[in-house]
């Protein structure tokens, strides 16, 4: 799967090119750094002025707020170790019996909770909807697939590397990428889940994650699922932080406002590759020195053309690749979209039906919530920050059908924010990781995210190209997570374990030994 090296390539130090600076592109440069210490020189280009790619932040009454990439997983072992190594915090969760989820389609308001009684009586009804022992099963479910896909985490720290979704999913668990070749609603009737699992509860996940129905796959709904069952988490300073630290960190240089347009095997040395970019002021500058690229951005249909060209021939592979469009808007204004609801509560309305354009309407919280700094922000208040996920752009009629009429829209940015994965899961390629096979020197990175999109497996990713490249190089792969103290417990608890089985069965040898 990957070329060989050469046998001094451990002496020299290593160039690499990393085209893109978002969370894959910088998780790179710091799995890198990691690996090969100062034998590794990295450059990032970026073609904006910033760091972050698709997380962002904007500002409203001198706090910031989540306009990217907003939620992570408590599964998600590197955002959780990215935290303790950049020295970063946790947001504050938000009190539940101070918000309202709701539910809704074209009829009107289906199901909503109340946060009456500390949410018990939420609970109750919540069980009484869907069903308990379907609820039981539906948890096990995801529970049984968030520990099958953590065993990457353990593989990877092994070196283990994949060029392939299917060689990805297989290894962690056979039954992952079975359920990646059919939509997560055939999925879900396998299993034989009722109507309101399939067409409510998965239904929003969906919606509201990947702006898309449950006729998307199985593994990339099941990745949305997940965060159904667990309270979801985000950065104090804004997720943004994270790639911004993370560059720092890796000692990289980051060459903002530069277009790279071409990338191309040197014609000269086989084991260099060439770099044309386009810098702030216009000039077109070539560099022959990579002996790695990395291209940690999504390409789809129309990105490979005159402003992106690569010299050898994939273009089939992502011919058929699209990026799915959610219109994301912030408006400050009065809700009256659901006039029963009440006021003095924070909203969170999700739509079950993916014929309506508007996928969610959730009051939003700045990076920096407190519990007791804030534990009275957009309670009380007739107008509240709101951030709205819609399909298609949202004109005045729509608006005013949903707030008092002295709204006003904050921020708006039509995000290309994931793949737009497709209804017949079989005909999916997925491109390859390894670009030009038969050399392993020019690298996609974002190629995992069109099995499913989020930061954590942005990171996967990344740390799978370091691993890559450093199995290429002949460089041992180190640890990267540090060891918490319940692992050195479960450790010795293994080890007593595994004594005691040992005496005990040494025991019953010698017994059956003595009385024979």
């Amino acid at each position: 799967m990957i070329a060989p090296g050469d046998k001094e390539s451990n002496e020299k130090k290593l160039k690499i090119a990393i085209i893109g600076s978002g969370i894959s592109g910088t998780a790179n440069a710091y799995f890198l750094k990691h690996l090969f210490g100062d034998k590794v020189e990295i450059v990032i280009f970026e073609k904006s002025n910033s760091i972050g790619g698709r997380l962002a932040t904007y500002e409203f009454n001198e706090r910031m707020y989540e306009i990217g990439g907003s939620v992570l997983h408590p599964s998600n072992k590197y955002m959780e170790e990215f935290l303790k190594i950049l020295d970063l915090k946790k947001k504050d969760q938000e009190e539940k019996r101070k918000s309202i989820v709701g539910l809704f389609d074209s009829n009107g308001l289906l199901f909503n909770t109340t946060g009456n009684l500390f949410g018990l009586l939420d609970k109750i009804r919540f069980l009484r909807h869907f069903g308990f022992f379907q609820l039981l099963k539906f948890k096990k479910w995801i529970r049984m697939f968030i520990k099958n896909f953590s065993k990457i985490y353990r593989l990877q720290e092994h070196g283990f590397v994949f060029n392939t979704l299917e060689e990805f999913l297989t290894k962690l668990s056979p039954e992952l990428y079975i359920i990646s070749q059919k939509s997560l609603e055939n999925a879900l009737k396998d299993l034989e889940f009722n109507k309101r699992i399939i067409y409510e509860l998965a239904s929003i996940a969906c919606l509201t994650n990947y702006c898309q129905s449950i006729e998307i796959d199985g593994f990339v709904g099941l990745v949305s699922l997940a965060g159904t069952i667990d309270d979801l988490w985000a950065v104090e300073t804004g997720n943004k932080s994270v790639p911004t630290k993370l560059v720092e960190k890796a000692g990289a240089e980051l060459r903002l406002k530069t277009k790279v347009k071409y990338i191309s095997k040197d014609s000269q040395e086989s084991n260099k590759n060439s770099i044309v970019y386009e810098t702030e002021n216009g000039d077109e500058i070539q560099d022959n020195t990579f002996d790695y690229v990395i291209i940690a951005f999504p390409i789809f249909k129309n990105v490979i053309g005159d402003d992106f060209k690569l010299n050898f021939d994939i273009q089939e592979d992502f011919n058929n690749l699209e990026m799915q469009v959610t219109n994301t808007y912030v408006v400050y204004g009065e809700l009256i979209l659901f006039p029963n609801l009440p006021s003095d509560k924070r909203i969170s309305l999700h739509c079950i039906d993916p014929k309506l354009a508007c996928r969610s309407i959730a009051v939003q919280l700045p990076c920096d919530y407190s519990k007791k700094k804030d534990k009275n922000l957009y309670l009380n208040d007739g107008k509240k920050l709101y951030k709205i996920f819609s399909q298609e752009k949202l004109d005045e009629n729509a608006f005013e059908r949903i707030f008092k009429s002295d709204y006003e829209i904050i921020q708006f940015i039509p995000w290309l924010a994931y793949p737009k994965y497709e209804k017949n899961p079989n005909s999916k390629q997925i491109p390859k990781v390894i670009l030009d096979s038969d050399r392993s020197r020019i690298l996609y990175s974002n190629s995992l995210e069109w099995s499913s999109s989020c930061m954590e497996m942005c990171a996967i990713s990344a740390r799978n190209v370091a691993n890559i490249i450093a199995a290429k190089e002949n460089v041992l792969t180190k640890k990267f997570f540090s060891p918490k103290k319940d692992d050195i417990f479960t450790s010795n608890l293994h080890l007593m374990s595994k004594i005691s089985s040992f005496v005990l069965i040494s025991g019953f040898l010698f017994s059956s030994f003595y009385k024979i």
